[in-house]
């Protein structure tokens, strides 16, 4: 094997084994907490229709710990999802070997698209992962729920990491820092409460893979190709976080007056690809998005980045919390009561104690109970006057 770098590793003798001898290899520029090194590499033979380069991600792993994360997108969940009209690319090796983890994938030789024309197919490609994730986790048992365990984006807080786990701590980073004023302080005060509200109900709503970094430079565009690549965020969320992050992003990065048509664009394209085949999704869709999109600009709210739209930012996080909140009022009874989802797979014991609650409760007030109850009644004051 030539090495352009001398200091390039040898591809181990598993993934050697996978795809055979190559003969060049170049190391890449990487990022990510967990990846070590990414390389690429041509391989000697190449049967009609397989790629001649691979990209090699090496990540860093702990004893006994499960696999990273990328690792265990590609290896368990990736063959049950559905991304059209994105795609991903081809696996050909995911897994431990010695201490570290091991990715093997095709190279993509194009570009990054700008995501302002992409995202209609970026739209209809998140509507197809929520509803084919979505339905494959309903089909699993409680064992396998509980390996995608360490997926789980609402985990008990001393497990999170990331900015998006912890939007509480940069709210009030803003409520405290700055020169804001009285009222200022207690409209975000005010909006951290709603927010919660909100999320009580995000986390009732049906578990779905979400990438959660779905910018333009995790997508590679290849003659009509889209392929959407690092998958090292991906989670167990819930609908709407994707398009959240990308109204996020667009609220941060588009100017104020085209704000309004690309967010329709975007959410038209999403909304409609959602209610051809998944509309029972679409209510959590869009309570998801707004959490979503809230928790993603808190953070950058919090770091100052953009003092001179901090109240235009503000006031669409506003906009869709209260959106989020009054349709679910609107559509939800006020005396219905959903029991609460547990580590993303939903407490059946809480479920079937309210069913049984509400079961009991409906033979009570059933006409033929109170029937039963009256003949029971007059038998006994019968007996009693016999006696």
């Amino acid at each position: 094997m030539a090495c352009l770098n001398p200091q390039i590793s040898p591809l181990p003798a598993e993934l050697v084994e996978a795809v055979g001898p190559v003969t060049e290899s170049q190391a890449l520029e990487h990022g990510g907490r967990q990846v070590q090194a990414v390389v690429r590499h041509r391989r000697a033979d190449v049967a009609e229709g397989e790629a001649q380069w691979l990209v090699e991600k090496r990540l860093s792993a702990a004893r006994f710990a499960p696999p990273a994360r990328e690792v265990f997108f590609y290896s368990r969940i990736a063959p049950h999802i559905r991304l059209r009209p994105l795609d991903l690319p081809r696996l050909y090796y995911a897994g431990r070997i010695g201490q570290e983890d091991y990715l093997l994938l095709e190279w993509l030789d194009g570009k990054q698209p700008s995501l302002s024309n992409e995202l209609q197919r970026v739209g209809r490609g998140v509507a197809s992962l929520e509803i084919s994730s979505s339905n494959w986790f309903a089909g699993l048992g409680d064992r396998e729920r509980r390996s995608l365990e360490s997926l789980n984006f609402f985990r008990g807080w001393w497990q999170r990491g990331g900015f998006r786990y912890a939007y509480a701590h940069y709210l009030l980073r803003l409520v405290l820092g700055g020169k804001r004023s009285a009222s200022e302080r207690l409209r975000l005060l005010k909006l951290g409460r709603r927010l919660l509200r909100l999320e009580r109900l995000v986390r009732q709503d049906p578990p779905c893979v979400c990438h959660l970094d779905l910018s333009g430079k995790n997508l590679i565009l290849s003659e009509d190709r889209l392929t959407v690549i690092d998958w090292g965020e991906a989670c167990l969320g819930r609908p709407g976080f994707d398009i959240g992050a990308l109204l996020a992003l667009v609220a941060r990065r588009s100017q104020q007056r085209r704000h309004p048509r690309v967010r329709a664009r975007l959410l038209k394209t999403y909304e409609t690809a959602l209610e051809k085949r998944g509309p029972h999704l679409l209510p959590a869709a869009r309570r998801g998005r707004a959490y979503y999109m809230s928790c993603s600009l808190l953070f950058y709210l919090s770091r100052g980045e953009h003092a001179e739209r901090d109240d235009w930012l503000i006031e669409r996080i506003e906009q869709e919390v209260e959106a989020a909140l009054a349709e679910t009022q609107a559509t939800a009874p006020a005396t219905q009561e959903t029991p609460a989802a547990n580590n993303g797979g939903g407490d059946r014991r809480a479920q079937k104690g309210n069913v049984q609650r509400q079961q009991k409760q409906a033979e009570r007030n059933h006409p033929e109970a109170e029937d039963r109850q009256k003949a029971n009644e007059a038998a006994e004051n019968q007996q009693h006057a016999k006696g």
